[in-house]
């Protein structure tokens, strides 16, 4: 080991020679593997309430693959091979796409810079550390379009590292149009960004061992689409054997508007930006060579609008089944056993749809207990839920707003149904998709182990006060946003005290597979695994405890009831236009079908 990672002091220079003659004498934060020299700087680390004070060597912007501009637009990444000295003490621009900004921050400077040289990594390692470490490396969420640029920043891997005594790995990845615009051909087959991904993975799995790190021992995980690009390694051939576990943080390869199963969708997709941008030419080809000319800006606007004519609650370019990539659907993946068998953590939070509600109505972001009512509920389902509004089909939506309806106090004209939608949104998205990843890897003999994240937090992720534990609340207490002053994000102590167990638990898993191990300063919970048919989970919380069979009804319905309703009244039931009345589903000829189904499913 000591003959592969290479320390040398490093004072800041401007000629090359100068910075060779002033390497070996300081700054211990300079690797060398067999193709480059690659310097970054050390910065302190302090988790204040835990005593916790550590150095940690940052090694940002590595490029992982070559620009991909020009002919190499909309194809597959190209390895990039680094030689002679590589400055790796700043952040590199981030993939072109609309600034993600989080509510009540600043936005970092670094997200003000963007450009299609996108495809760098970071790599954070604490002084100290024993070798040969394991590595996490974390997939930005965003829904495949934004998040990559101010991630530098959110996403700082130090507390992880110091906490954990693990190297972390933050990656960016070619987003929107860029990323997986697909002609359903071989022109342009989509899954770039995807590729990308595994491409870094790769980069980890050639270069980590120069900073001390495992190749053996590589954790995935990801938020959202994050979440989702974990899904989609999990069940691909491609990315088989570049790690040996995951974790999935509100998101699968299934989950509703984070994969395209129709390529001629995509297609007609690619198209219609074309037309956006004067590129309106004829077939793939000639598509593609045009939408290569268009500049960076006015393709990100377009696929813009592209996304509006889809419509407000799927994205235009996602992930797509392309028979290499992802060689089938990955639910068919799943059911068939045909995935990479690696231990995996899956999780989503409490309240997932609640962030929706904030989306359509941020007139509501000052008040405290926004009323959804029977009327806004149904329009909310018609235009965020995936199967209500897609659908238009009569039974299965009254079958949705049967399921979550608060019978108990539906009879009040004033019941408030934002809760109802919340869980309606968050269940069909993210929690029974991941139930239905975490059932599968247990069946396997894969060590899984599930949790279900319901702090309320004392700051949101979104700037409200009512929206609990919705999407993305998980994220400050996993990377220890109350760590960095610069971000402004301070916590109680019983939060504090959740970072740290939450830090622990992810950490311990990456490097054992059991986020159990003892811990003489903290005291947690035990978790124990999930496993058929006990179900058990982490309820994630300041008062975590161990449950089983979490949202258990609900995911009966999405994963097992509603396929086969749908599947009955694809043939025997007309759509129509929604009625908004709960009682129709009590006549007609589609109340006889949900009726018979719902008794042959209790039998």
């Amino acid at each position: 080991m000591a003959s592969q990672r290479n320390v040398f002091a490093f004072q800041k220079g401007v000629i090359l020679c100068t910075i060779l003659a002033t390497i070996a004498a300081q700054d211990p934060s300079v690797v060398t593997d067999n193709n480059a020299t690659i310097f970054g700087e050390t910065v302190d680390f302090e988790f204040a309430e835990f005593a916790i004070q550590k150095k940690v060597d940052v090694y940002r912007g590595i490029p992982y693959a070559e620009p991909p501009v020009g002919d190499l637009r909309f194809k597959a990444p190209v390895k990039k091979v680094l030689t002679g000295v590589y400055n790796a003490t700043h952040f590199r621009p981030m993939c072109p796409q609309v600034i993600f900004h989080v509510p009540g921050m600043q936005p970092p400077l670094e997200a003000q810079d963007r450009s299609e040289d996108c495809l760098h990594l970071n790599v954070f390692v604490p002084q100290s550390l024993a070798t040969p470490a394991a590595v996490m490396v974390w997939i930005h969420g965003g829904g495949y379009v934004d998040n990559a640029g101010p991630s530098e920043s959110l996403y700082d891997g130090s507390a992880l590292a110091s906490v954990g005594d693990v190297i972390v790995v933050t990656i960016k990845y070619r987003l929107g149009a860029l990323g997986f615009l697909s002609t359903s051909d071989s022109v342009s087959r989509g899954n770039y960004g995807i590729m990308d991904q595994a491409m870094a993975l790769e980069w980890v799995q050639d270069n980590i061992a120069a900073f001390g790190g495992d190749p053996g021992n590589v954790t995935i995980f990801g938020e959202s689409a994050g979440a989702g690009s974990v899904g989609v390694h999990l069940i691909s051939p491609k990315s088989n054997g570049l790690f040996a576990r995951a974790i999935t943080q509100s998101g699968t390869a299934i989950s509703p508007t984070l994969l395209e199963t129709d390529f001629e969708q995509m297609n007609a997709r690619a198209h219609a930006l074309g037309s956006l941008v004067n590129c309106d030419v004829g077939g793939s080809e000639k598509l593609v060579e045009c939408l290569r000319d268009v500049g960076v800006e006015d393709l990100v606007r377009a696929q813009g609008q592209v996304t509006g004519i889809v419509g407000d609650n799927e994205r235009a370019f996602l992930p797509v089944v392309d028979g290499d990539i992802i060689p089938k659907n990955p639910a068919d993946i799943l059911k068939d056993g045909s995935f990479n068998r690696v231990d995996a953590m899956f999780g989503a939070n409490g309240d997932e749809g609640m962030y929706q509600v904030y989306l359509a109505h941020r007139e509501w972001a000052n008040q405290t207990d926004p009323y959804v009512s029977k009327e806004e509920f149904e329009a909310l389902l018609q235009a965020r839920l995936y199967n209500y509004g897609q659908l238009e089909n009569e039974v299965l939506m009254e079958s949705i707003y049967f399921m979550y309806t608060d019978w108990e106090t539906a009879p009040n004209p004033n019941a408030n149904y934002r809760h109802g939608f919340s869980q309606a949104f968050g269940d069909e998205m993210f929690v029974c998709p991941t139930e239905t990843y975490a059932r599968a890897y247990a069946n396997s003999g894969a060590t899984v182990y599930r949790y279900h994240f319901t702090h309320w937090p004392s700051k949101s992720f979104f700037g409200i006060t009512w929206s609990g534990a919705t999407h993305a609340e998980d994220l400050p207490y996993v990377f220890c946003w109350h760590c960095f002053p610069r971000l402004n994000w301070n916590l109680t102590d019983t939060e504090a005290k959740l970072t740290m167990n939450i830090i622990k638990y992810w950490t311990n898993f990456a490097k054992s597979r059991n986020p159990n191990i003892p811990d003489t300063e903290n005291t947690r919970t035990d978790w124990t695994e999930f496993i058929m048919p006990n179900m058990t989970y982490l309820e994630l919380s300041t008062e975590s405890k161990m449950a089983a069979a979490v949202r258990a009804t609900e995911c009966a319905f999405w994963n097992d009831f509603f396929p086969q309703l749908k599947a009955l009244t694809d043939v025997d039931v007309q759509p129509t236009k929604h009625t908004s009345k709960a009682s129709s589903v009590c006549m007609g000829t589609a109340s006889l079908v949900l009726l018979s189904l719902m008794v042959a499913i209790s039998m």
